[in-house]
Parts: C-alpha cells; structure tokens; sequence
C-alpha cells in the first residue's frame, strides 16, 4: 500500500533507485482518468520511470512457501519489449548484485498504442530459495526515455507465506 493523499517523490519504506527524492519515480495520486486513474485498491500507487526501480528488504526468515500479490499498469506509448519486471535477490542489497526475475509484463502488452488499464491482480509463486531467508525484493522499468517516458505502475503489493 503506498498510502493516500498527495504525490510522494520519496515512497515511505521503499528504496529507490538514485535519489529518492527524485520525481522520476514516485508514490503517486491517480488522477480522474488516463494512465494515471486509480488501480483497483484505490489510494497512490509505485508510479516507475524509464530505467529505474523501487526496492524493499523482506525478512521471510520464519516463513515459507511465498506468494507474490501486486496490480500493475503499463504505458501504451511503450515500444515493443520494454516491460516492467517484478524481481528478488537473496540478501539485502537493492543496489547491486544479481536479480532473479519472478514476472515481467510488456508495457504496451497488446502492443497497439492503447491504454490496457489496470491488471488483474497478480498471484506469483516464489521459488522455495527465498523460504526462510532475507531478500530484496524489487520492481524495475526496463524501458528508455527516448523517445518519451513510458511508467510501470504497481500497487497493492502483498506477500504472503506460511509460518515455519
């Protein structure tokens, strides 16, 4: 959940990748209608600019068997193969090292220059590498900013798993 009220350039308890006070990437208020309009929880949501990402430490040392929740939203001015990845790294370090990708999702998926809207919300098994360990968890843009910006939105993220 990131919260209501106005736009954050700083997502509360979310690394970002840079500064994070940069408003490239931010907890952002949906607007009436368009990309922006309110995903199906309602509230601000993980608004993610081209080539950068939000990232979390998770502490599943007492947990297994983890699941992955999130809506998503693309940008229909997204050319083909730039995509938003929902990823994890065992240990917590959201700056470096090597990320495992879980999903990833076109942002223009029907590749035809039309607003998809706001997803189903997303079920994701995690592989059993992170059951009873500390990861980051991270969602990243692979798009870039030539020749326009192009969002990955997510919201409503939950993880949930059974405790050892």
């Amino acid at each position: 959940d990131f919260g209501t009220g106005d736009d954050l350039n700083d997502i509360p308890n979310w690394e970002e990748e840079g500064y994070d006070n940069d408003p490239s990437t931010l907890a952002k208020e949906p607007t009436i209608s368009g990309n922006d309009s309110a995903s199906p929880d309602g509230g601000r949501f993980a608004k993610i600019d081209d080539g950068e990402w939000v990232c979390r430490d998770i502490d599943a040392s007492s947990y297994e068997d983890l699941s992955l929740g999130y809506y998503w939203r693309g940008d229909p001015s997204a050319e083909d193969g730039e995509s938003g990845m929902a990823e994890f790294q065992i240990g917590t370090d959201c700056e470096s090292g090597i990320f495992t990708n879980v999903a990833t999702h076109e942002l223009d998926d029907g590749n035809n220059d039309i607003d998809e809207g706001w997803s189903v919300l997303q079920s994701i098994a995690l592989p059993a590498s992170v059951d009873n360990t500390t990861f980051a968890l991270r969602f990243s843009n692979n798009a870039v900013a030539s020749p326009s910006d192009e969002e990955f939105r997510v919201d409503k993220v939950t993880l949930t798993g059974t405790p050892n």
